[in-house]
């Protein structure tokens, strides 16, 4: 049995949700927090305010949100050494979470329960209603209990973001859309963001030819603070240079680069391009070196990694957005396959606020032909894909 009070109860309805049924759950007590999956909403209220609500006659059905609904597929178990999603590129860190509140007052309130239970907070953001935790030893037990703290949306392994985009001009076709004497697209007049690993250089006036007088702005964001605990750098900022794998400068100039450095280029039939070589750009540098205090660390996760990202995703397209740029470009990922979590969620309410906004997302390279039939299996695309 429930104890008294409020609790987070599943609300359905009888087909797509309208607001009316919204206000008249509120007339009705009700504290509508979250949509969910198959017509339904999240709804605070209780015992009294629960009856009522089931009598509307557009409620089909009303029932508490179980605690173990609110866990991540694979947390049932333990997770042990440096697991894999089930993905051949994903990461996870072991006994490491991502713990999202409904608001930032469940969180005020449920992070001191989460360390009562013995989690280590490594990181919180009330904005964004995260918390990020570690256990030494975890137990689906204890994971059960974190999740029956009060106001916990979900949890999930906190799993390392890694670059994604090996094939990229055969499948978009580039041709068709570069080609004078077809769309003859340019980009020109846009201004487009790119966050991945670094920019070339990392300055302006001394970058690549194929980008330079086109960087509009170009920040570094430093290591977050989960990552303090393991590393003897915590907060480092390495600016915004590319200095490991070139990822960043690769994809950019997927997205723009002009073509000058390759004109004239023998062997090639024209200047080897961007698709938007007009536009200008905003660039969001994620990539930063570690330095790990366990070497263990080093030799799985590697010396550079996307650690910069924020556990807050509309941090970085608020401020893309406010330098000018209306196309937000992310060739990265990583995650549950095929969930829907708190990243995902992240660029959804960015365009619901920002309808002039686009933010697109690698699917990844996790794609796998796992019974040899000849062909990728879906839900295969990890988050925020």
């Amino acid at each position: 049995r429930l104890a008294p009070g409020r609790h987070h109860y599943l609300v359905q309805f009888v087909g797509p949700i309208k607001s009316a049924w919204l206000k008249a759950v509120k007339q009705a007590g009700g504290e509508p927090r979250a949509p969910y999956e198959n017509f339904a909403y999240v709804v605070r209220a209780n015992d009294r305010q629960r009856a009522t609500i089931a009598a509307l006659p557009f409620v089909r059905w009303i029932g508490h949100l179980p605690h173990r609904a609110r866990l991540a597929p694979g947390l049932a178990v333990p997770l042990k050494g440096r697991a894999r999603a089930g993905l051949p590129r994903t990461r996870k860190r072991p006994g490491v979470f991502t713990v999202e509140f409904f608001g930032p007052e469940d969180m005020r309130a449920g992070v001191p329960a989460v360390r009562k239970l013995g989690f280590k907070v490594l990181s919180s953001d009330p904005k964004a209603r995260l918390a990020i935790v570690e256990s030494a030893a975890t137990s689906s037990r204890k994971l059960e209990r974190l999740s029956a703290v009060h106001g916990v949306r979900a949890i999930r392994s906190r799993s390392l973001k890694r670059p994604s985009n090996d094939v990229a001009a055969g499948i978009m076709g580039t041709a068709r859309s570069l080609a004078t004497n077809s769309l003859g697209l340019s980009g020109k007049g846009e201004t487009i963001a790119v966050c991945d690993t670094g920019l070339d250089t990392g300055d302006p006036a001394g970058i690549h030819p194929d980008f330079a007088g086109r960087v509009a702005w170009i920040k570094s964001y430093p290591i977050t603070p989960d990552f303090n605990t393991y590393i003897r750098n915590p907060g480092g900022n390495d600016g915004p240079a590319d200095f490991d794998s070139g990822h960043g400068t690769h994809v950019a100039g997927s997205v723009l680069g002009s073509g000058t450095a390759s004109q004239g280029l023998a062997g090639t039939s024209g200047p080897i391009r961007g698709l938007a070589h007009a536009a200008r750009l905003v660039f969001q540098a994620v990539e930063q070196e570690l330095q790990w205090k366990n070497p263990a660390d080093a030799q799985d996760y590697g010396r550079y990694l996307l650690a910069g990202i924020p556990a807050d995703l509309t941090t970085l397209f608020a401020d893309a957005y406010r330098k000018g740029a209306r196309i937000h470009s992310n060739s990265w990922g990583g995650g549950d396959p095929g969930e829907y979590d708190e990243q995902s969620e992240h660029p959804d309410r960015s365009v619901w606020k920002r309808r002039s906004f686009c933010v697109l997302v690698a699917a990844g390279n996790d794609g796998t032909d796992a019974d040899g039939e000849g062909r990728i299996k879906t839900m295969r695309g990890t988050s925020p894909a």
